[in-house]
């Protein structure tokens, strides 16, 4: 019978465990990632094949991003605790009609 430790061992081991963990890293920090105050207007919402797509309140938002884009890029790839970002690529999120 494996103890504990192993267990939990065996789980960071796993590569869907570990993107997993990488993203909600992601998430936790991304208040000072984006510089606080865009960070109530945009979530991270996926990453795929090294793409961060993030979701955000409105088109305001999505042309500051984007103009902030090589910077968050910058702050999250300086982190040795995030995943490896390539690409970031920003969308509207459809609200309730």
């Amino acid at each position: 019978m494996k103890d504990i430790k192993e267990i939990i061992e065996e789980l960071k081991s796993d590569s869907g465990f570990s993107r997993y963990s990488e993203g909600l890293r992601l998430y936790e920090q991304w208040s000072d990632i984006t510089g606080g105050y865009l960070s109530d207007s945009s979530e991270p919402s996926m990453i795929k094949d090294g793409v961060l797509f993030v979701a955000v309140k409105n088109s305001i938002v999505l042309q500051e991003m984007t103009y902030r884009k090589d910077g968050i890029l910058r702050n999250i790839n300086g982190h040795e605790d995030m995943p490896r970002i390539k690409d970031i690529k920003f969308y509207i999120k459809a609200g309730p009609r």
